[in-house]
């Protein structure tokens, strides 16, 4: 055997290598495409029919399940819908106290940017000055009870803040202050009317007492 035809045999043995090496890769590749047409194709035709045939152990079906579900939905819903329109009620009564001639020009811009957030239905907004986030009066209508932090826009009084913290807050007409920021307000008694949930009277939202504010209190626990 001549050296071309050792080069002609060796060539075909590579090629004839290479060619059963990409059937094979091809031929799995297709393999497992055919496998998952296969397996999506099944699921799909038992789909439904596991849909309809498949219950639970109390006896009820999927589609009742999902009927159910839905009647749920529809009802929180609507208790959705008339919550919010108690609680734009209140909203538009809190507004009506506002005293404006008793915000700072820093009050103004945070009793502005709250605004505009309670009117997109948003439970916080940006301090425009610290950056913090703050709760609206949404969220605490929401969540229906004081949760004792002593926040800005807390509806219900402080009813959960300890008095030494309650102490520190006052009233400016439209959201809560440090009290030692403004005594003004302390001598003045601001009364606005309570936005808690079937009241008729009116309380102040100020702490009536005029015991002295002490110092050791963190100024950025109640910034919120």
């Amino acid at each position: 055997m001549s050296l071309e035809d050792i080069h002609t045999a060796a060539g075909r043995l590579t090629c004839f290598s290479v060619h059963i090496t990409e059937r094979r890769y091809f031929a799995g590749e297709a393999s497992r495409d055919l496998h998952g047409f296969y397996l999506l194709n099944l699921l799909g035709s038992t789909a439904d029919s596991s849909t309809r045939a498949l219950t639970t152990p109390a006896g009820f079906s999927i589609g009742t399940v999902r009927h159910r579900s839905e009647e749920l939905r529809r009802k929180l819903a609507e208790e959705n819908r008339k919550m919010r329109e108690r609680f734009e009620a209140r909203e538009r009564e809190w507004e009506a106290g506002v005293d404006r001639s008793l915000l700072q020009p820093e009050d103004l811009e945070i009793y502005e940017a709250h605004k505009a957030a309670v009117a997109r239905g948003h439970f916080t907004y940006d301090d425009p000055y610290t950056g913090y986030r703050v709760m609206t009066r949404l969220r605490h209508y929401w969540r229906g009870s004081c949760c004792g932090n002593a926040c800005r826009h807390c509806i219900y009084e402080h009813d959960n803040v300890a008095e030494r913290e309650k102490a520190q807050r006052v009233s400016n007409s439209a959201f809560w202050v440090d009290a030692k920021d403004r005594p003004d307000l302390r001598r003045q008694k601001t009364r606005t009317k309570t936005l808690r949930e079937g009241s008729s009277s009116q309380p102040s939202l100020q702490h009536t007492t005029d015991d002295e504010i002490d110092d050791d209190i963190d100024p950025l626990l109640f910034k919120h």
